[in-house]
């Protein structure tokens, strides 16, 4: 059985034809490789959240380019703080359901269908996806909560 080179198809290749000589369908046969891929891909997004929990606090003056930006967290010092904190925070709280979305679902996809791999690991991408707007959502909720319009703490 021969896969274009690669050893991770299996039984069927996706570049030409089957072992019987038939034409092959792109959606046909599991591919290992492509279900490597799609894993990877679902973990990228709880690798970013790692990297905004990890990078947020380092942003210590305000700036336009870097860091949580929000016109309710540029107000002042105090604000830009408190918000890159709570960012912070938030993405390392969303970071935890993202990657067991990833690491719960995608093993159970071993041996499917590269169509089902591939629209699975989309659907995951975008639940997690989410997260980022509820990380807003929370930062902004935090900073209402703790300053008033102008930017002075309660």
């Amino acid at each position: 059985m021969e896969a274009c080179g690669s050893r991770l198809l299996i039984p069927v290749s996706v570049c030409g034809t089957t072992e019987t000589g038939k034409k092959n369908n792109l959606r046909g046969g599991y591919d290992m490789g492509f279900w490597i891929f799609m894993f990877v891909v679902t973990l990228l997004i709880p690798l970013a959240l790692l990297w905004n929990w990890y990078i947020c606090p380092t942003f210590k003056e305000i700036n336009g380019t870097s860091g949580y930006r929000t016109a309710r967290s540029m107000k002042n010092q105090d604000t830009w703080e408190f918000a890159q904190k709570k960012c912070s925070q938030n993405s390392l709280r969303m970071f935890f359901p993202a990657f067991l979305l990833s690491v719960g679902i995608m093993p159970f996809c071993m041996g499917k269908q590269m169509g089902e791999i591939g629209w699975i690991g989309f659907g995951i991408t975008m639940i997690q996806m989410i997260s980022f707007g509820v990380i807003i959502c929370l930062t902004e909720r935090a900073l209402k909560k703790n300053f008033d319009k102008d930017g002075r703490k309660y």
